[in-house]
């Protein structure tokens, strides 16, 4: 399945010469099938299907040569590495750039902007292992979950997000460093958002600033689509995030929407590497404030709109928790590349107008159809739709 086939090739394959009946390749191209047609009971259908048929859009469209039970596929996948899909979501991202598709994504200085937040994908309160996170509740329940940080391109004018690798939390990842720290010791620029409540120090350093000569503030009016506010930018380079003499400094900036008595209706405070001036900070605090889009744009859509980010899909001994996340959030860069890749899927998309939409009718179709190939299965709903046929496919399925 081109990229995706590529990662599986290196799972490894730890059973001996007995009960090999199902193929390694075949269970990981059955549990992706699952995510990328956002349908749980994917599998089953198919083997229906194939039963009926002989054949299966699992077999055609995504490859698979004989479909394994879900048993089969959790224990088969279990010892796998989710950092063997690493290439995948690389692949997807070296496409889009190559075709040009993150031009519309990049900032006003032409870098990307990754915003990074964290996720549950496992919790109980019973069911645990060696990997799980946990927190105490005061009345004495415990809550175990697995969690992993997703990084996600994301554009304060644009919709649409790019999700990338995650990156999974154990229980000994925790640091006594600040996170700009952190960011800067692997060479990234940063812009992160600050609360003054947690942070005394810097707090006290922007109280004490003379507002003009330290502190560089300045008024700017906007329009809003509604009426015109005012714009108050605060910003000064250097400030000392820790009172020691060897704490980092860096370049503080705030803005606050003004309502029509002076007070402010708003306010957002990031710190930053960049160097910041008077012609700068504002697109700099767009740059910040672009950071919600991680929740709206990636954090809703995976669930509510058929990723089901939040549902236990098999915990296994144990990698599979991990790996099945993976493939879910591997499903959604995926889904990203053929709308902006292949014509036919962008023009369905564009008609259907919703997401959910879409996938409720390949659903479906794939339910009780038989097609030769995804190319297939986006022509009858092309003439379904009576839309037509803007070209050939550009990504294969499989």
């Amino acid at each position: 399945m081109g990229f995706f086939g590529q990662a599986i090739a290196t799972f490894p394959d730890l059973r001996t010469a007995e009960n090999t009946r199902y193929s390694i390749r075949d269970a990981a191209l059955g549990a992706f099938s699952v995510f990328f047609n956002q349908s749980p009971s994917l599998i089953a259908h198919q083997r229906s299907m194939e039963l009926s048929k002989g054949k299966s859009n699992a077999g055609t469209i995504f490859g698979v040569h004989q479909i394994p039970t879900d048993n089969h596929i959790r224990s088969l996948l279990d010892p796998a590495e989710e950092s063997l899909l690493a290439p995948a979501f690389g692949k997807v991202f070296e496409q889009l750039h190559a075709e040009g598709k993150l031009t519309g994504l990049r900032c006003f200085d032409g870098s990307l902007l990754v915003a990074l937040d964290g996720a549950w994908f496992h919790n109980s309160e019973s069911v645990h292992c060696k990997q799980c996170n946990y927190r105490e509740h005061r009345e004495g329940r415990t809550t175990y979950y697995h969690s992993a940080i997703t990084p996600v391109i994301v554009s304060l004018g644009s919709n649409r997000v790019v999700s990338l690798e995650p990156e999974f939390i154990w229980p000994q990842d925790g640091a006594a460093k600040q996170d700009c720290e952190l960011l800067l010791e692997h060479r990234y620029n940063c812009i992160l958002t600050c609360k003054y409540g947690s942070n005394s120090c810097l707090k006290k350093w922007i109280d004490e600033a003379d507002a003009k000569l330290d502190s560089n503030e300045h008024f700017e009016k906007h329009w809003d689509g509604k009426r015109r506010r005012t714009r108050r930018y605060r910003f000064a380079n250097g400030v000392p995030i820790r009172d020691d003499e060897n704490a980092l400094t860096v370049n503080w900036m705030e803005l606050a929407i003004l309502g029509e008595d002076g007070t402010p209706t708003a306010r957002h405070v990031f710190v930053t590497n960049h160097e910041l001036t008077r012609e700068n900070v504002a697109a700099y605090v767009d740059a910040g404030r672009s950071r919600w889009k991680i929740e709206n744009q990636h954090n809703n859509t995976l669930k509510t709109k058929g990723y089901n980010l939040e549902h236990n899909f098999g915990r296994g001994k144990e990698k599979l928790a991990n790996l099945l996340l993976s493939m879910n959030l591997l499903a959604f860069p995926f889904h990203t590349m053929f709308e902006l890749s292949e014509p036919r899927n962008r023009l369905i998309r564009k008609t259907l107008l919703r997401r959910d939409r879409f996938f409720h009718d390949v659903k479906a179709l794939t339910q009780y159809f038989l097609f030769d190939s995804w190319n297939a299965l986006m022509r009858f709903m092309l003439e379904r739709l009576d839309l037509e046929d803007p070209g050939r496919i550009a990504v294969p399925v499989k």
